[in-house]
C-alpha cells in the first residue's frame, strides 16, 4: 500500500503504484500523455488508468515495465525466455476445463486466482524464483463442487537461459518459513511459433505420463496480460486434458478521496 498525496492509505495490486504528474508541454489526448515524474519510482512504466485533479495534477495508476530485480539484474539485456519469467509475476484470474475420458476421473470446471510471487532463489544455479500458488473452487460434471489449491516452483536459470517447474513439499516448510522445493516437475523447452513462444514439458509421475504445453503471447511493451496452459495426461486410471486460460488482474482499487 502507499500513502496518496491526501494522507489516506490505497490498496494496489503487485507491481503497481501512485505517482502524481504534471504535464510538460501539450494536452493532447491521442498520444499517452507524456509529464513529470514527481514522485516514485523512477524505473520505465506503462500507463494504465489516469484521472484528471485539478489543471496540472493527474493520479496514474500504473505497471512496471521492464523493472530491476535482484533476482534476475539488469532487464536491459534480458532474452526473451527471462523476459517471460519475468512477465508471469503477479496475479492471475484462472478458469480451467478438464475433459475426461474415464469415467474414475471427472470433467469439470476450475476458476479461481494464481500468483507468481518472486523470492530470493534457493539454489545456487537459479537466477530467479517464483512461488506460484492457486486456489479456488472445481465443479465437476456429476454435480459435486470442491475447494482446490496447489504450489509450485518456477525457476530460471541465466547460464542455461531455462526455466523449470518444481513441486512443493506438502504441508512443510524451510526453517525460514518459506515453501520448501521437493523435486523436479519439468523443464520448459521454449520456441517460436506463429508469433508465440510456446514451452513444453513433461514429467513421469510413476505409471501416469503429463505432457505440458504452454502459450505466452509477449507485446513489445514486455507486459504480457494472457497466457495459457495445456496438460494432457495418459495413465492406467487417466486419460485426461487439463486447458487453462489465465487473465492478469488488479485486484486493488484507487479511491480518489
Amino acid at each position: 500500500m502507499f500513502r496518496s498525496f491526501h494522507g489516506a492509505w490505497l490498496n494496489l495490486p503487485p507491481g503497481a503504484a501512485i505517482v502524481l504528474m504534471r504535464p510538460v508541454v501539450d494536452d493532447r489526448r491521442d498520444k499517452p500523455y507524456i509529464g513529470c515524474l514527481d514522485s516514485f519510482p523512477p524505473e520505465k512504466v506503462e500507463l494504465r488508468h489516469a484521472k484528471r485533479l485539478g489543471d496540472e495534477i493527474f493520479l496514474f495508476l500504473f505497471r512496471l515495465v521492464h523493472r530491476f530485480t535482484p533476482e534476475l539484474g539488469s532487464m536491459s539485456a534480458k532474452t526473451p525466455i527471462a523476459a517471460i519469467f519475468d512477465a508471469l509475476k503477479g496475479s492471475w484470474r484462472l478458469r480451467r476445463s478438464l475433459n475426461s475420458s474415464l469415467p474414475g476421473f471427472p470433467s469439470g470446471t476450475f476458476e479461481g486466482v494464481a500468483t507468481f510471487r518472486p523470492r530470493t532463489p534457493t539454489a545456487h544455479s537459479s537466477a530467479g524464483e517464483l512461488v506460484y500458488s492457486e486456489q479456488g473452487e472445481l465443479k465437476t460434471d456429476n454435480g459435486f463442487t470442491l475447494k482446490a489449491n496447489r504450489k509450485y516452483v518456477y525457476r530460471y536459470s541465466a547460464d542455461e537461459d531455462k526455466i523449470s517447474a518444481w513441486f512443493v513439499k506438502e504441508d512443510t516448510k524451510a526453517e525460514d518459513g518459506r515453501e520448501e522445493v521437493d523435486y523436479l516437475f519439468h523443464d520448459l523447452d521454449v520456441s517460436s511459433e506463429s508469433g508465440a513462444l510456446t514451452g513444453r514439458g513433461e514429467h513421469l509421475c510413476q505409471l501416469d505420463m503429463y505432457w505440458a504445453y504452454y502459450e505466452f503471447r509477449m507485446p513489445e511493451s514486455g507486459e504480457m496480460d494472457v497466457f495459457g496452459v495445456r496438460y494432457k495426461v495418459k495413465g492406467p486410471e487417466k486419460d485426461y486434458t487439463s486447458d487453462t486460460a489465465y487473465e492478469r488482474t488488479f485486484s486493488g482499487h484507487v479511491a480518489i478521496l
